[in-house]
């Protein structure tokens, strides 16, 4: 019955998204010329398939190594959310990479599952919507890659996103990219998670991908109606009705084809038929294949490294030893507790064959329930540590538990996956031969830089604390993996090698900028050959700092405007992505703070008279967050109007008197001292660590031990200090 109703649902599923079906490529058809090629129909490659046909007359082929993604059978398994890891682990819908054994990594091989379906991997990822910090984009920017800054890219993913929220100066309203805020709001797990991040001290964020990325908060999903919203879905599905795109799968492409240095077409190879073909490019042949294909077709069509492609037997046309090269991704951490109460996801393993029917069928029907989310509905950004400019570690929270090869655990369990988002070490990816069909050496060289090491070992005892928070004791059982018995640093970085896995964002392999360790030019460009492009994860100059496919296909909106001449969107006013002080050193008073009032209101709470009298403070002018700025101002609201504090307040806003008088300077001193920790440990702290002689004349260590210490206990606690110093 379950069989009979999936194929049924299948066939829905056929007849809702597919109002043309892709045309096959035909002798006649292949010796037909294009305007544009696109070689890959995944993330980026569905985007620019649909906006370089908006233009009737670009006539564009896109090319897709894998089958379409409505199959008759099983592509339940694709758009079905909760049926994700069907496809990571077999090489139906994917590439199914391996890494080459990591030294780092005790030996192992891990899994680089990448998507060889239309809508590539947006047809086997996670669902996770998540942009990245503003600084990211702002340091593609000062490397090389000119207008690639937030402030050029937020126009871009406002343009690609259609939010059930609705638009505001960050979130786009009527994109084709359907973006929904989680719809298993009934798992009390998943607020509790957000609420153990409050508790250790960590604001709480209302959008992560808006104002303010670091705390807390709920997960943005590429699902729409119960469906998951890949590429192919938003993007391709409608614009196959237009006579000027021809969409191919099951083709191979297994070269880029030179005259010269001039790209003129690819040569295509029919998987099933075993056939080749050439179709030629009157415009421009684009790659879209992703951080492995991409860098591998560049160096089986000779460009690359002269070297290394003299070894393989491949006949060099352009000498570009960056491609293959900077590779970087994201490791991650299951850190695993017990669940007290039978309510995790365990509950939807075949161990209860009846209850995965029912999820079944409520979907299939319904596309409702626990089949329609991939269940990583909360989440968060917190430092690993102090003097970390922005939020180095990405958490995403699962009501459940699944083992190192994505199979669920065989009990009732959470776990929170822990990713460094900005590691130091870097990889390499090479051809093994001249075999196009034969999958490149994959080296990331994970953990060969140390700090990379301590980076993720912070992150254990970081996430360790916050799934200890007290809002979870009803629920949380023993320690699984790590076992309680792991608690030393030699001991975490042991189980770190043993355990980590991929998070599956392979990118940077065809860097964008314009120096030597580059390989497309910020126009996407192919450095010293005509007509080619990339455009997909590998140009990024840098990872970013969260999942990859929203980055990926604001590369793509942004990358179409650039290949079709038009003026790129304006740059976005919006107030940059709010960013917590990273150091004392770094404090400023509001004036240099990016969208500052929330900032200075907090600080100008902090400094309070001497007899702990805290100001009330207008803020009506600034967009308060929910966290620890808005808790430590809702206790201002109801404290008495200070004089002292309202004069700082008009003095660091650029108004008012430029002195204080002289008495209340020097009292003001003492405070602006404490200002800078204090506001500096809200939100950019990393508890159980010892800070030493952080402002001149400070002798003492200040020791954070206990995580649910609240920011205005601590500052009461080194009030009271000071003030029996002085007495004394």
């Amino acid at each position: 019955m379950l069989r009979h109703s999936l194929c049924s649902a299948a066939s829905t599923l056929q007849q809702r998204a597919s109002p043309v079906a892709a045309r096959a490529l035909s002798s006649s058809a292949a010796s037909a010329e294009y305007d544009y090629v696109i070689v890959g129909g995944g993330s980026a490659g569905c985007v620019l398939a649909n906006r370089l046909t908006e233009d009737p007359n670009n006539k564009v082929l896109l090319v897709e190594t894998g089958p379409d993604d409505r199959t008759k059978w099983d592509s339940w398994k694709i758009h079905m959310p909760a049926a994700l890891t069907y496809n990571l682990g077999n090489d139906k819908y994917n590439w199914f990479y391996h890494t080459e054994p990591q030294k780092h990594l005790n030996g192992r091989s891990l899994p680089w599952p990448r998507g060889r379906v239309l809508g590539g991997s947006s047809s086997l990822n996670a669902m996770v919507y998540i942009r990245g910090h503003a600084y990211d984009y702002d340091d593609w920017q000062e490397s090389g890659a000119d207008g690639w800054s937030y402030a050029d890219c937020l126009p871009y993913f406002r343009k690609a996103q259609n939010h059930e929220l609705g638009p505001d100066d960050y979130r786009g309203g009527d994109g084709p990219l359907h973006v929904i805020r989680g719809n298993q709001k009934d798992q009390i797990l998943f607020k509790k998670f957000i609420d153990a991040g409050v508790q250790a001290g960590y604001p709480f964020t209302d959008d992560m991908n808006g104002y303010q990325q670091e705390g807390f908060g709920w997960m943005d999903m590429t699902v729409w109606k119960g469906f998951r919203w890949s590429t192919a879905s938003a993007y391709l599905r409608p614009a196959m009705q237009r006579p000027n795109l021809t969409v191919v799968t099951d083709t191979f492409v297994s070269k880029v084809v030179f005259e010269g240095k001039k790209a003129v077409g690819v040569e295509t190879e029919d998987r099933k038929k075993k056939t080749s073909k050439q179709v030629r490019a009157a415009k421009e042949v684009i790659l879209s294949g992703g951080a492995i294909n991409s860098p591998q077709l560049l160096m089986l069509s000779g460009i690359g490294n002269a070297d290394h492609l003299k070894e393989v037997g491949v006949p060099v046309v352009q000498h570009l030893p960056a491609v293959g090269q900077n590779m970087e991704d994201h490791l991650d951490l299951y850190v695993q507790y017990m669940c007290k109460k039978p309510i995790t996801l365990h509950n939807a393993t075949w161990k209860y064959p009846h209850k995965m029917v029912a999820i079944g069928l409520e979907w299939i029907f319904r596309q409702t329930g626990m089949g329609a989310s991939s269940h990583l509905e909360s989440g968060g950004f917190i430092r690993s540590a102090p003097g970390k400019r922005h939020p180095d570690l990405q958490y995403h929270f699962l009501p459940g538990s699944l083992t190192g090869q994505l199979t669920p655990g065989a009990y009732h369990a959470m776990q929170a996956h822990c990713s460094p988002m900005r590691a130091q070490s870097r990889g390499w990816l090479k051809l093994r031969s001249n075999n196009p069909h034969e999958h490149p050496f994959i080296e990331p060289n994970y953990l060969s830089v140390e700090q990379d090491l301590v980076d993720m070992r912070n992150g254990v005892k970081l996430t360790r604390e916050i799934l200890e928070q007290q809002t979870l004791d009803e629920y949380r059982g023993d320690p699984i993996s790590p076992s309680k018995d792991v608690q030393t640093d030699a001991q975490i970085d042991e189980w770190i090698r043993q355990h980590t896995e991929s998070a599956y964002h392979p990118s940077c392999t065809n860097r964008m900028g314009v120096d030597d360790n580059t390989v497309v030019d910020p126009q996407t460009r192919v450095h010293g050959v005509e007509n080619l492009r990339v455009v997909d994860a590998s140009i990024m100059p840098n990872i970013v700092s969260g999942n990859l496919n929203a980055p990926t296909i604001m590369i793509a909106e942004k990358a179409a405007d650039i290949i079709l001449g038009k003026t790129p969107l304006p740059k976005s006013t919006a107030p940059p992505v709010h960013n917590s002080l990273s150091s004392p050193e770094d404090f400023s008073f509001g004036i240099t703070m990016r969208f500052h009032y929330v900032a200075l209101a907090t600080a100008v709470a902090f400094l309070a008279s001497s007899d702990f009298v805290v100001a009330s403070v207008n803020v009506e002018q600034s967009k308060l967050v929910m966290g620890a700025e808005t808790q430590i101002l809702t206790r201002s609201l109801t404290a008495d109007q200070n004089s002292i504090a309202d004069k700082r307040l008009l003095r660091a806003d650029g108004a008012g008197d430029d002195k204080l008088p002289a008495e209340e300077e020097e009292r003001e001193s003492s405070f602006l001292e404490k200002t800078q920790f204090y506001y500096w440990y809200m939100l950019g702290r990393t508890p159980q660590y010892v800070y030493k002689d952080f402002f001149e004349g400070m002798d003492r260590s200040i020791v954070v031990e206990n995580p649910s210490y609240k920011v205005w206990e601590r500052y009461e606690e080194f009030y009271n200090e000071e003030k029996n110093e002085e007495e004394a």
